[in-house]
């Protein structure tokens, strides 16, 4: 019975992380073979990078919005938060998103992207430190919502993804704590709801990078059969 149940347990377990289908670490999937893992990334550049473009232009423009909600509620447009989302972020996010699209920095445009989610998500939090008190629980669940997609739409690795939200997860606890903005009796379940998003994140990041892997190995295959069948004919 045992034996069984363990069996059914590791079947289960290569259905849901089917890596071993691939030459690709298990956890980090990059391929074993390294100019296998450029040629895969030039490949999930060339066929993706606009879809992640755009979601990075929609999140700005999102991200600037809550500028509007803060005039909305307190009357005041210019508040100590309008400098750092239009000043400081505006122009950076276009840079990073200009960058990305130049060939010199192909090479490590998915750090690039890193790079900017990660500032995003620490400009949300100054923004939340700054907005008035009216509007910090409207920036808050922002951050929060900002943080659950960046697992799905960014072209981010799933270790990437899941370090950041980690990593933001935690500086924000501390910064709701520190600056009073829930009760403490908010804390446990919110850090509940934080682990939810890392594991259901992380498992469906890694799915998604998985089937990029999958078809673009899929694909490499069908191309070298061409190739063999044109020199036998």
């Amino acid at each position: 019975m045992k034996h069984y149940i363990l069996n059914k347990l590791k079947l289960f377990w290569m259905e849901v992380f089917p890596s071993k289908t691939l030459a690709v670490h298990p956890v980090w999937l990059s391929f074993r073979t390294h100019s296998l893992e450029i040629e895969f990334q030039q490949y999930f550049y060339q066929k993706y990078l606009p879809s992640i473009h755009f979601a990075m232009a929609v999140s700005v423009l999102v991200f600037l919005s809550f500028q509007f909600f803060d005039y909305m509620v307190t009357g005041e447009f210019i508040n100590p938060t309008f400098p750092i989302r239009f000043i400081i972020y505006l122009p950076f996010s276009v840079l990073v998103i200009y960058f990305t699209y130049l060939k010199d920095y192909r090479d490590i445009w998915s750090y690039l992207v890193l790079g900017w989610v990660i500032i995003t998500s620490i400009v949300g939090l100054i923004c939340i430190y700054l907005a008035p008190n009216e509007t910090q629980w409207i920036n808050s669940i922002g951050l929060m919502v900002f943080l659950s997609i960046s697992f799905y739409l960014y072209g981010l690795r799933p270790a990437q993804s899941l370090l950041n939200v980690v990593g933001q997860s935690v500086l924000a606890l501390y910064f709701v704590i520190f600056w009073e903005i829930l009760p403490h009796l908010y804390l446990y379940p919110l850090i509940m709801l934080i682990v939810i998003i890392c594991s259901a994140g992380f498992f469906i990041a890694w799915r998604i990078d998985f089937s990029a892997r999958y078809e673009f190995y899929l694909q490499r295959r069908l191309e070298g059969l061409i190739q063999e069948k044109e020199l036998l004919y």
